[in-house]
């Protein structure tokens, strides 16, 4: 009885403990593209940014971390709404297309997403 307590109690973990790894990106249902101006494509993803940005906008300071290769950055909710990422023809705020790990942040400060 207790080696099958033991074996429910592995399973159980197991599939916590893989459901909580696994993050799936949320595309956005109206990332109202025309607001935006690719500028920069390569052949797996494309970045927009706002063509009107408002520089007296208010924001939230939450800051969410993004990069890969060990290397990680900040980027806020100001990055968060003055850009859009498309991937796979959906598209992306920053922070959901960092789980895709498609950027670095060498990649994100050279296109000018974020500051040095």
């Amino acid at each position: 009885m207790k080696k099958i307590f033991d074996l429910l109690a592995f399973f159980v973990f197991v599939i916590v403990l893989t459901s909580c790894r696994s993050e799936k990106a949320i595309a956005l249902e109206n990332p109202q593209i025309e607001l935006f101006n690719v500028i920069y494509e390569s052949d797996e993803y494309s970045i927009f940014i706002r063509t009107d940005i408002d520089a007296g906008q208010s924001f939230y300071k939450p800051a969410y971390t993004v990069g890969i290769d060990g290397e990680t950055c900040i980027v806020g909710e100001e990055q968060k709404y003055n850009y859009r990422i498309l991937y796979n023809e959906k598209y992306y705020d920053i922070v959901e297309a960092n789980k895709f790990s498609l950027f670095t942040c060498s990649e994100l400060r050279e296109i000018g997403v974020i500051g040095d």
